[in-house]
């Protein structure tokens, strides 16, 4: 990322301490809050999702470690003291896409409330919920925006690749974010997918991105969700520039992103898993959405029948 080219664009923001923070955080790492720090090692056992998915957890960590995100792989840790937290593997259920999860919240004692003893709560029992809360943009929030556009405002999209792992964690938390698979221990050492401060810490930068989009550049409106851009332009306005501003804004900071998910302008868009119609003036589910809420339908229902079939008396 191209930090002194955000300093440039952030010149006028009016949160000074925002921006310094920040600024700080990309060029020197990021506190994640642990508090206080664990003062022996410890090392947690993996997901048996992780155990059973070997081939996957191994090329994923070995594209890690190539992207810059993780160091490793080490016969010992290069730590004395270091946190070992449990690796698992998420499926998603219709696509089967698979993804390589992090436990910050073992060992699972109440996530909700601090503990005392850092040597025996997990990392995000050590990070305050409070001070790493974040409130999200409504989906409602577009729909106010189309509703005062009117009918016919065109909607655009991109997100962010690798979001989390774009922002660096500072030298000294590396040794708690560590994972261990077949015998050989690895690092994180950029915000970790997982841990509870991860959101509120990565969406600063996107905050940036969305005052400097509609301030320094002028687009109308700009929505996001941490990695996730919407752009909303009224209809008599070219909104392929609002489009082309936001990839010319990823580029010149050298932030990475989705050509493929980025999409419009158009009338119609989905966002949040539902379908935006700026002409019909609807939101309804797209096809996809609907095919899968049909299987699941049809599923229960022979399940109920096969069920039925066989609790028949003969």
């Amino acid at each position: 990322m191209n930090i002194d080219i955000l300093e440039t664009e952030l010149a006028s923001h009016p949160d000074r301490v925002y921006v310094s923070n920040l600024l700080d955080g990309l060029r020197n790492g990021f506190d994640t809050g642990i508090s206080p720090l664990p003062q022996i090692s410890v090392e947690y056992d993996n997901l048996a999702t992780a155990k059973k998915n070997s081939k996957f957890v191994l090329a994923e960590l070995k594209k890690e470690v190539q992207k810059g995100f993780l160091i490793g792989p080490f016969r010992k840790s290069p730590f004395a003291v270091y946190r070992v937290n449990p690796l698992g593997v998420a499926t998603r259920k219709f696509s089967k896409k698979q993804r390589l999860i992090v436990d910050c919240s073992w060992p699972h004692i109440d996530n909700n409330a601090l503990v005392s003893d850092a040597d025996q709560a997990s990392l995000n029992n050590l990070i305050s919920k409070e001070d790493f809360s974040l409130k999200y943009v409504k989906f409602d929030d577009a729909l106010d925006v189309i509703k005062k556009f009117g009918p016919g405002c065109k909607l655009s999209k991109s997100d962010i690749c690798d979001a989390f792992k774009i922002m660096p964690l500072r030298s000294d938390l590396v040794r708690f974010y560590g994972v261990k698979f077949q015998d050989k221990y690895f690092f994180f050492t950029k915000l970790v997918f997982g841990c509870r401060s991860s959101p509120k810490i990565f969406n600063m930068l996107s905050e940036a991105i969305n005052y400097i989009a509609t301030v320094n550049y002028g687009i109308p409106v700009v929505l996001h969700i941490l990695d996730d851009f919407l752009t909303i332009d009224p209809p008599e306005l070219e909104a392929e520039r609002s489009l082309a501003i936001l990839t010319h804004i990823f580029n010149r900071l050298c932030i990475p992103w989705h050509p493929v998910k980025t999409m419009g302008p158009a009338f119609t868009m989905v966002w949040l898993g539902l379908e935006i119609d700026t002409i019909a003036g609807e939101v309804r589910l797209d096809a996809q959405k609907l095919s899968q809420i049909n299987c699941v339908i049809d599923n229960i229902i022979i399940g109920r029948a096969v069920q039925s079939v066989t609790s028949s008396p003969s």
